[in-house]
């Protein structure tokens, strides 16, 4: 019988779907550098049928390592192309695609062709490992030797690349007849695996042993190591380290920091070091130190550089990470050679290291020590046997202990080809999988594949898998490959690690806030995300599921008891599980009473049995405004030790105290008080009557106002009283002020009883005392006068409020001494929100009347005229009844950051003009208060400011704060304006943008939100603009949606009803500068997906009833739910 004629082939497979084309390949293996032939075969399936036009082909190409595909000829009718006109000493990819009346199909296959010269032999004798060396134009290459095998056909190689974490090889040039290959377009930051793979007409023989390039060799990249210790000497010694790898005419300065164990704290040595050496002196003999180096350029700081430590503990060796080297000496020697161990830290007393080296025979598992105690870094292996195969690893050793041991190096024993060539027979492929790796068994996946690739399908998101191959020929079973593993596409989400935001609390309410999931990189499922939020009601120690499927970051819990504290956490949950769940936030207890300053109260306008009483507010926390506090005034008479109440339940933080003994002392105290309290009282101040007063000074007296009421005299008479009697005295005014509460001079050394201010605001008041000074004495001041007293032109006094019931006040007034006294008096009143009066009655014949049948949560104000012989008088100064802790006004525009630095911000605000009932109804100054995110109580930073503009400082680079305004009134504290963020922490490195969301939507449309992160360095002069970008699913490609947007909130309409997107935001600066994005937004209207809620606030109310720990587990593993659910005790509700 005659050889056979040469095959023809009829492919029914194709190379890519959809693509009727197999088989791409090189025509001539020998590589003409005039051009290249490429061939490929048609593939006969039924779409292209004989009776259709024939096909036509297109030839693609692309240079790596870009990714950019072009065509290079197009329409050729038939299955072979020569490529001309190629740059030599380069690689290229090409690919076919088919062109028909239906289109153009998907490409084939890529066909990776090294297109390169022969380069000349290596100056240098080469292991039959594969090594990464430089060239002669410093350029790093990838050199190996033949093997060693019987034929003399001619070996062509292939060159493959593994980029860890992925364990696929992927060829990276075909057809190279050199035993060289120049390495090119590699990320300076990424690990690299290498292998060469020898090829001959007869098949494709055994890889060589890969290679790894972890990162360019040193000197020409810098990767950060560990500084070293010089120098050594019990007290001292050098610190040398190697300047990072940036560019060279940037200067690089650096900050040593020091670190004491057991303390983790790291804190500055010495800065602004310029050059790579220091010599640390100071040290104790008997401490141990840790020394860290930044490096830093400007306003920015770089990552450590790896600790050094210098202890006298003992201290086990350590090998860098590495492989052994083998050099083989015949069939039955090798020579192993490893790099010298270390000590991580730095001992005061050296310890010499030896080495261990073990040796297992494969396929054994069990490690065997082959030698101990020796001191060089390379050692002979002999005896081995030719036929097995062993792997070697080594281990360090001193005195405190044995260390970890590097990487094994296998020792293969290479199989040679011998005889003619022949086919070899036909194997077919087996895969296995191990459902759960390293627990489950192994089970075939599939078998009787004829290729060497095949694409697994129907594998769950969520599962990690171990894969393998097994090779046979016949009913011959090879061994299996190494496994390979597949981590999870899909899971569980990830909650950051912060606790949740708490934006608004009231002593029955509380509104909390959170960050979003963390979505993994690895992660391809974008599954939908609801949150769980959970309470623990303190003493007790179980969790209870509060409510489930919340479908946004905040949520609003009322119905609290305000005696009672809470703890609140947040787990996310989709399809494939929860998170763990966020640190707990802690709400305390708001059921407090208010707290009253222990300064005495003050006495000024004493007159015949009268006197007025004024008092600092009382402090309450933010979150009871709605309670209102009022104030209670105590009395104490001489030789009693009972304090009385004598005006109860007052509004307001003064009031003008009648019938009074004038030949009496009294003593008074104050105390504040609300629903659920009494405060400590104030501390007690002490009125002496007038004739036993120690004063040189009568009580001051006004006259004299001018038109515009800015300037008056005040007048007052001298007292006959040691040691100032007889002798020339000279006077000191003082002024009261209310917001420093502290007295400031306002005139000295005059020398009358009488003088003229001027200067005064009209609109103030002012409360006035004198001094007398004789020589060097000073003499103690006269009891204070107000200038509210000599003002009015009405004849009685503005009325006052007490016995403040929900439903009912007390009013009283008082005539003005030398006027009129009116024979009965008219009293109105109007709601705040009303502009008109109504009488409440008009026949008053004396000084007090007591309101009843009004609102409990309704604001008032209340105005007296006195009725007169001659008809009736004007109107005095109307008074206010607010219901809530806080005056609800507050007159301002908004609050702005003008500059933020590292460790301050710039604030301004803006006043408006408000309709005003008195002129105390502007405020006298301001209080700025802060929020250290994430904590929620509101601290004071700054008060007593004057003007609208303030600088906080002592603040921390990497904390967020909101601010907010307070106006401070004579009576208290205004409401709190709107607040301002300042985020210093971005939601990703570079990108000035935190908390993106998705706030509103419909149908159509969605509408996002996000905040500014003011990262350094701090331009806030310099505006900012943002881009946003959408992601239609299933595509992967990103396309810009809206730019030159100047607010942090945009809507974004035209939507599709029943499409997925994915929205990320980008920060733009005026000069066109682009930030990297944000993490993805999702917005799922599929019907596939959980069905999204609106967003909207929703209200629940805890159960009065006590929690119990639910009997099942405690959430259902891998378990959602389609609806919204509020879970109480007993398990779900629909």
């Amino acid at each position: 019988m005659s050889e056979p004629s040469p095959v023809t082939s009829v492919y029914r497979t194709v190379a890519t779907s959809m693509a009727p084309i197999d088989s791409f390949e090189l025509e001539d293996q020998d590589v003409d550098f005039d051009g290249i032939r490429l061939k490929w075969n048609r593939v006969e399936i039924p779409s292209y049928g004989a009776d259709e036009q024939p096909l036509l082909y297109m030839i693609e190409m692309n240079e790596p390592p870009l990714d950019e595909w072009r065509p290079i000829v197009s329409g050729l009718p038939t299955t072979r192309y020569r490529v001309t006109d190629l740059v030599p000493d380069r690689d290229y990819h090409f690919r076919v695609r088919a062109l028909s009346s239906y289109g153009v199909s998907p490409p084939s296959y890529t066909l990776p062709v090294s297109y390169r010269r022969p380069l000349p032999g290596p100056s240098r004798v080469l292991s039959e490992y594969p090594q990464i060396v430089y060239d002669e134009s410093d350029a790093l290459q990838l050199a190996w030797q033949p093997p060693k095998i019987s034929s003399h056909e001619p070996i062509r190689y292939r060159v493959e690349l593994q980029a860890p974490p992925s364990l696929a090889w992927k060829p990276l040039a075909t057809g190279i007849p050199d035993t060289r290959y120049p390495i090119r377009g590699l990320g300076p930051s990424r690990d690299y695996m290498f292998r060469v793979v020898p090829e001959t007409r007869a098949g494709t023989l055994e890889p060589l042993p890969p290679v790894s390039l972890t990162s360019l060799p040193a000197p020409r990249t810098f990767l950060p190591s560990q500084p070293e210790i010089l120098d050594y000497k019990p007290d001292s010694f050098m610190l040398s380290w190697r300047r990072p790898y940036v560019d060279t005419h940037l200067p690089v300065m650096y900050r040593i920091e020091m670190q004491e164990p057991p303390s983790l704290d790291w804190r500055p040595l010495v800065s602004d070091v310029a050059d790579t050496r220091y010599h640390v002196t100071g040290l104790q003999p008997s401490r141990d130190y840790s020394f860290r180096i930044v490096p830093y350029s400007g306003s920015d700081y770089w990552e450590p550089l790896p600790p050094v430590t210098l202890t006298s503990m003992p201290v086990k060796p350590r090998f860098r990470p590495h492989e052994p080297t083998i050099t083989p000496f015949g069939d039955d020697s090798i020579k192993l050679s490893w790099k010298p161990a270390d000590i991580p830290m730095y001992q005061r007393t050296p310890v010499p290291i030896r080495y261990i080296v073990d040796m297992r025979t494969l396929p054994s598992y069990d490690w065997t020590p082959l030698t101990r105690n020796i001191l060089d870094t390379s050692y002979i292996v002999k005896g081995l046997s030719p036929l097995k195969e062993y792997q070697f690893r080594v281990r360090p050793q001193t005195d405190y202990g044995i260390g970890e041991p590097t990487m094994p190096v296998t020792f293969y024993r290479k199989p040679e080809i011998q005889g003619d060539f022949k086919f070899p027979p036909k194997v077919t492929y087996s895969i296995e999988l191990q459902d759960r790796p390293g627990v489950g068994p192994w089970t075939p996946f599939l078998t009787g594949i004829t290729g060497t690739n095949y694409q697994v399908t129907g594998l769950r998101p969520d599962r990690e898998y171990f894969f393998r191959v097994r090779g046979h020929v016949g009913d011959i079973f090879g061994e299996p490959s190494a496994p390979v593993f597949l981590t999870h596409r899909a899971g569980p989400p990830k909650m950051p690690n912060e606790q949740p935001y708490i934006s608004e609390m009231n002593p029955n309410s509380v509104h909390l806030q959170w960050r979003a999931v963390q979505l993994p990189s690895k992660i391809t499922d974008y599954a939908p995300v609801t949150y769980r939020l959970e309470v623990q009601e303190l003493p007790r120690s179980d969790w209870v599921i509060l409510v489930d499927g919340i479908p946004h970051t905040d949520f609003h819990v009322t119905n609290l008891h305000p005696d009672r504290e809470y703890n609140f956490r947040v787990r996310a949950i989709n399809k494939y599980g929860y998170s763990e769940p966020t640190p707990l936030v802690q709400i305390r207890r708001r059921a407090v009473p208010p707290r009253m300053p222990k300064d005495e109260p003050m006495i000024y306008d004493i007159g015949h049995g009268s006197l007025m009483l004024s008092w600092r507010p009382a402090d309450v926390p933010h979150y009871l405004s709605e309670s209102p506090v009022t104030y209670t005034i105590y009395v104490q008479e001489p030789h009693s030790t009972t304090w009385r109440p004598l005006y109860r339940r007052i509004p307001y933080t003064s009031y003008h105290v009648t019938n009074l003994n004038p030949d009496r002392d009294y003593c008074f105290r104050v105390q504040a008080e609300n629903q659920y309290g009494v405060s400590q009282p104030t501390n007690t101040v002490r009125l002496t009557r007038l004739s036993d007063f120690r004063s040189p000074i009568d009580i001051p007296e006004i006259s004299e106002f001018d038109d515009t009421r800015s300037s008056l005299m005040l007048r007052w008479k001298p007292k006959q009283m040691a040691p100032f009697a007889g002798k020339p005295l000279k006077y000191h005014i003082e002024s009261w002020e209310p917001v420093k509460r502290t007295w400031r001079s306002l005139a000295r050394d005059i020398p009358d009883t009488s003088y003229r201010l001027t200067g005064l605001s009209p609109e103030n008041d002012y409360i006035l005392r004198v001094r007398a000074q004789a020589e060097s004495a000073l003499s103690e001041p006269s009891y204070p006068i107000s200038t509210s007293r000599y003002r009015t032109k009405t004849p009685i006094t503005r009325p006052q409020l007490f016995d403040v019931d929900s439903d009912s006040v007390r009013l009283s007034w008082q005539p003005y001494a030398g006027t009129i006294t009116p024979r009965r008096y008219r009293l109105e009143l109007r709601e705040s929100s009303v502009p008109d009066w109504r009488p409440v009655t008009t026949d008053i014949y004396g000084t007090t009347h007591k309101v009843t049948g009004l609102k409990p949560k309704q604001d008032y104000e209340f105005r007296v005229r006195g009725i007169t012989e001659k008809g009736p008088t004007d109107y005095v100064y109307s008074v206010p009844l607010h219901r809530r802790s806080v005056i609800p006004r507050m007159p301002l525009a908004g609050v702005d950051v003008v500059n933020v630095d590292d460790d301050y911000v710039d604030l301004s605000w803006r006043m408006v003009d408000i309709p005003a009932y008195s002129a105390d109804d502007k405020p006298l100054a301001f209080l700025i208060e802060a929020q250290q995110l994430p904590r929620y109580d509101w601290l004071p930073v700054a008060s007593g400011i004057s003007d609208t503009s303030y600088r906080v400082k002592n603040l921390q680079r990497n904390q967020d704060y909101v601010f907010r305004i307070r106006g401070e009134y004579p009576s208290g504290l205004s409401q709190p304006s709107q607040h301002v963020p300042v985020y210093r922490r971005p939601i990703r490195p570079g990108v000035p943008i935190t908390r993106p969301e998705i706030i509103d939507e419909d149908a159509t449309s969605a509408r996002l939100r996000w905040q500014r992160v003011y990262t350094p360095p701090y331009r806030h002069s310099e505006p900012i603009s943002y881009q946003i970008e959408q992601q239609e699913a299933p595509h992967r490609n990103w396309r810009p949606l809206a730019r030159g947007i100047t607010m942090t909130e945009h809507t974004i309409t035209d939507l599709m009803p029943k499409k997925d997107y994915l929205f990320r935001i980008r920060a733009e600066s005026q000069n066109g500068d682009i930030s990297a994005p944000t993490p993805p937004i999702s917005y799922y209207k599929s019907p596939t997906q959980s069905p999204r809620i609106p967003r909207k606030t929703v209200d629940y109310k805890m159960f009065e009833q006590d929690f119990s720990v639910p009997s099942r587990c405690y959430v259902d593993h891998l378990t959602t739910f389609s609806k919204y659910k509020v879970v109480d005790s007993g398990g779900f509700q629909n």
